[in-house]
């Protein structure tokens, strides 16, 4: 139903319809209040076909004076795809400047990506 290119983020469906579409990303060092983002974008950019917030909660606990427990964040949204070969990208990103977008569960530093993706065909 559709391929993705990890070199450029880029995925495209080879069929047209309905699909569900779930993000997961990890953050970590997030500040209280901090606002997390996880969006669709069609490729190339445009303005979002969806795009879920969070704000940090407040108290999250220091692990030490330099870094805080970090935050899991999921978001799912349908996207019509209008026609074979249509094209997204998702994003992430968190609006603090000292947070850190996890590239796995394990922990090493990423490059603003998307951790987990779930896609259903509807």
């Amino acid at each position: 139903m559709y391929s993705y290119n990890a070199s450029n983020g880029v995925l495209t469906f080879s069929q047209a319809g309905n699909y569900l579409i779930t993000l997961q990303a990890s953050f970590a060092n997030i500040s209280e209040g901090e606002q997390l983002v996880l969006g669709i974008r069609p490729f190339p950019d445009a303005n979002y076909l969806g795009r879920g917030s969070h704000y940090a909660g407040f108290g999250t606990p220091a692990v030490d004076t330099n870094s805080r427990l970090g935050e899991l964040m999921s978001y799912t949204t349908m996207i019509i795809v209008p026609t074979s070969g249509y094209q997204i990208r998702f994003t992430v990103t968190a609006t603090g400047a000292s947070s850190v977008i996890l590239s796995d569960e394990i922990g090493p530093t990423g490059r603003g990506n998307v951790t987990n993706v779930t896609i259903q065909k509807i």
